[in-house]
């Protein structure tokens, strides 16, 4: 009776953890890319649609191989943490999900003001941050992906 119970409360504390600590090291992860984004952004403009366009699928690329990276680092860490992987990368994506159908939502809403609407090629810059916010729904993916190996 108390292993059940000391499981019972182990895995409340590791869902804690995991729904508190990962969550805040990703959205810690975007808004350490947000900066160089823009300012990358406010560069590229200034240039030709062509190397405008070029650029940012070369940038976009990286921006996704290292989140795919990060995802999993975090699907490596989850094994150990969460017992129940699976319900965690589920869980995990709805709340990405929300997070990133926001993010998208306030872009292309008129509600804030970023700069790469002042730019040119706004509407491009705008497909360009939409790409590279839903790259961050690969994490949750490959959470489930590497339970499905085992």
């Amino acid at each position: 009776m108390n292993k059940n119970i000391s499981l019972i409360i182990g895995d409340i504390f590791r869902w804690f953890i995991a729904l508190m600590i990962l969550p805040l090291l990703l959205w810690l992860i975007f808004l350490f890319f947000m900066y160089p984004f823009e300012w990358l952004l406010s560069i590229s403009t200034k240039w030709n649609l062509f190397f405008h366009i070029f650029f940012w699928l070369f940038i976009g690329s990286i921006i996704l191989g290292f989140a795919t990276a990060i995802g999993g680092l975090i699907s490596y860490l989850t094994k150990y943490l969460v017992r129940q992987t699976k319900t965690y990368a589920v869980v995990l994506f709805v709340a990405l999900l929300a997070l990133v159908g926001f993010c998208i939502y306030v872009a292309w809403s008129d509600y804030i003001d970023f700069s790469w609407e002042y730019l040119r090629y706004s509407t491009l810059n705008k497909i360009i941050f939409s790409i590279s916010v839903l790259g961050m729904l690969q994490i949750p993916i490959q959470i489930f992906g590497s339970t499905l190996e085992e």
